[in-house]
């Protein structure tokens, strides 16, 4: 039987040779993609890649599935934030990559920036992350011509100085290679990356290329707002353009929402909802048969941890043991053995270890038949756009002069009209936010202050740990519950606007090429879908509905953007253990710390994004690209008779090409299932 397998497996091997073949020669993939695709497949590694936002728990998992102790850095910062590939090896062992000179000097540029002078968030967080690096990288700062460019080996017990916050090294790694003598690692690397937001540019590049070898993928959600516009953004737009083998969706800080009334079941489906949400809209065939059935994964990183590490090392640590402490208040518990059962982690981990022992064979074949499918769908794609440009203009072609003429003038009394009503609907929407908007600071304002009151009366009826546990569960209540339902309310009543003035301009607009144009069901779509997608550009979160006209989807839009500012000093979370007079000044610094200024002007800022989305490429190009093509189509009778053959000609060549690539796609769709 065994014997059988492995044949199986060879020979599913050399499909995906013949297939990498068919694809270098048909044009889908070029010969670097061709030859990395075999090297893969003789290789016969598996690469599990930890991907996900910044400070969504991916290092945390880590800490707790390989080391039982917080090894990996959790990212409290973005700043020390690096690539780690965990891999087998005869010993425990590590390799440290350095920054090249030419990437630290970019980085010293970064730092001399001033950051006063940016107002674009994700600049200030590069600029701020670069100032730091720069200033830990002091204490070396002699060593580091010879330590630029270069790889360093050093033993495991000193991961510290190259992943740690303070690290000796920390400034100038750029990824570290960690070997640990695990018989089920033989054949495997894990690999905790930075986030996709990270603010230093060129790590985020080197999460992108580590994607492309990824085979299966397992993203860590954030359950406090899991699967918004930056999960779909790095699963649909990221991880879709590289192909992958596998995914495992794991939903990291569940026990927040508990907290909040959720039950397990409740935050599975809110995941699950949303993920069928992106499926419908972004309708990539390789990707959604991934995702179609999956079933997210309820995880407490930080609580797994915890239950593995040793008393002593928890005792020792105020952070670790207020974490300890909270936890067991919260829900009730009083073992480490408890505690590892409430985290689920259980769940990730059998996952993770079945896809290494028993699904190792069936993805390293999957991962490249998905990346050579996705290159010709992308290309069936671009041919199909061609061919409706290319019989537009055949049309265009074919008619008179005269007719040609009259079709200009109405296609310019279409345009005028479109953009008089689009001038409308941005002078209504724009009235709509500043209403909405004004309510909602008015709201935030109001439950800032009643929120305060609430810690100083708390403070004068409690002491010791009842004054800190009540107090941070009042503040982080604030932060990340009431603060981030109202914004979600807001959220909605504005999409709601956006998407009735959208339903109602798209009905107007259909009504004025239906007057002035011929071909108008396909005008409007193409008006509609160009709405969308500029939109989406914005909000990552307009769901298009077959005959209903926009829909609301999600409702993160503005959360993403607000949760840059920062509501919590960093020592917030451990400073109830002094005296009454210093947790007062400690709450007035915190309610001190946000900026509604900053806030409001954020807001205003996304306002006018939408609005100019209305004014711009959308009206702009519906007709005008239209009139180009007609004026264009004007000319003798000889010139238009050649052109129009050489249309004619291409349409045909177009044509039989992409009949030749979908009877290939289907082929190999149909031999690879």
């Amino acid at each position: 039987m065994e014997q059988n397998i492995f044949q199986n497996y060879q020979e599913k091997k050399a499909q995906i040779r013949v297939l990498a073949s068919e694809a270098l020669k048909g044009g889908w993939i070029d010969q670097t993609t061709h030859d990395d695709i075999l090297k893969k497949i003789n290789e016969d590694k598996l690469i599990i890649g930890v991907i996900g936002q910044m400070k969504c728990g991916k290092s945390t998992f880590l800490n707790s599935f390989l080391f039982g102790r917080p090894l990996l850095p959790a990212a409290t910062t973005p700043m020390t934030a690096a690539l780690s590939v965990i891999t087998y090896g005869d010993r425990k062992g590590l390799e440290a990559e350095f920054y090249t000179q030419n990437e630290w000097d970019e980085l010293r540029a970064l730092a001399e920036r001033d950051e006063s002078a940016v107002t674009d968030s994700q600049t200030k967080s590069s600029i701020k992350a670069a100032k730091e690096l720069y200033t830990k990288s002091r204490p070396i700062m002699s060593q580091l011509p010879k330590l630029l460019g270069k790889t360093q080996n050093d033993d495991f017990d000193n991961l510290i100085e190259y992943v740690g916050a303070d690290g000796k090294y920390v400034s100038i790694v750029k990824s570290v290679r960690i070997t640990l003598p695990e018989e089920w690692l033989k054949g495997v690397e894990i690999v905790d990356t930075p986030g996709f937001n990270d603010p230093v540019v060129s790590r985020e590049e080197r999460t992108k290329e580590f994607l492309k070898k990824a085979d299966v993928v397992l993203m860590m959600l954030y359950a406090g707002r899991a699967f918004d516009s930056t999960d779909r953004d790095i699963l649909f737009e990221k991880v879709r353009r590289v192909g992958v083998g596998k995914i495992i969706l794991a939903v990291n800080k569940y026990e927040l929402q508990l907290l909040q009334g959720e039950s397990p079941e409740q935050i599975k489906e809110n995941v699950s909802d949303e993920i069928h949400k992106a499926i419908r809209f972004y309708k990539d065939e390789s990707l959604n048969e991934l995702l179609e059935d999956l079933d997210p994964i309820l995880i407490s990183a930080q609580m797994a941890l915890l239950a593995k590490m040793p008393f002593a090392q928890i005792n020792a640590d105020e952070t670790l043991k207020h974490h300890y402490a909270d936890a067991c208040n919260n829900f009730e518990v009083d073992s480490q053995q408890q505690l590892r059962k409430l985290s689920r982690i259980s769940d990730l981990e059998e996952k993770v270890r079945d896809i290494i022992v028993n699904q190792k064979e069936k993805i390293l074949i999957e991962k490249p038949k998905n990346l050579i499918l996705a290159k010709a769908k992308n290309l069936i794609d671009e041919i199909t756009t061609n061919l409706e440009l290319l019989h537009q203009k055949k049309e265009n072609l074919s008619l008179p002069d005269d007719e040609l003429e009259e079709k200009i003038s109405n296609l310019e009394k279409a345009q005028r009209r479109i953009e008089r009503k689009i001038k409308h609907a941005e002078s209504d929407l724009g009235e709509n936010f500043d209403e909405q908007s004004k309510k909602l600071f008015r709201n935030l304002q109001d439950l800032a202050d009643e929120t305060k009151e609430k810690c100083n009366q708390i403070i004068d009826s409690n002491k010791g740990d009842s004054l800190h546990r009540k107090l941070d569960a009042t503040l982080e209540k604030f932060k990340d519950r009431e603060f981030s339902r109202y914004l979600k309310d807001i959220n909605k009543k504005l999409q709601c606007a956006f998407n009735d003035s959208l339903y109602q301009l798209s009905d107007d607009i259909a009504s004025i090429l239906k007057r002035y144009v011929d071909d108008t069901d396909e005008i409007s779509k193409t008006f509609i879908r160009t709405m969308k997608e500029g939109l989406a550009m914005e909000t990552r979160n307009d769901y298009f509905t077959e005959g209903s006209g926009f829909s609301s989807g999600d409702d993160s839009s503005f959360l993403d953007w607000i949760s840059e500012i920062p509501l919590v000093p960093k020592d917030l979370i451990t400073f109830f253990h002094t005296g009454r007079d210093e947790a007062r000044e400690k709450v007035k610094n915190f309610f001190a710390s946000i900026d509604w200024d900053s806030m409001e002007h954020r807001f205003n800022e996304r306002k006018q994004k939408f609005i100019s989305t209305l004014g711009g490429d959308a009206a702009n190009s519906l007709i005008g690209d239209l009139v180009e093509q007609a004026k264009e189509a004007i000319g003798t009778k000889e010139e238009k008779g050649k052109a129009l053959e050489a249309t004619k000609d291409e349409i045909e060549r177009k044509t039989a090409e992409l009949d030749k690539l979908k009877e290939s796609y289907n082929h190999i769709k149909e031999l690879t299932r």
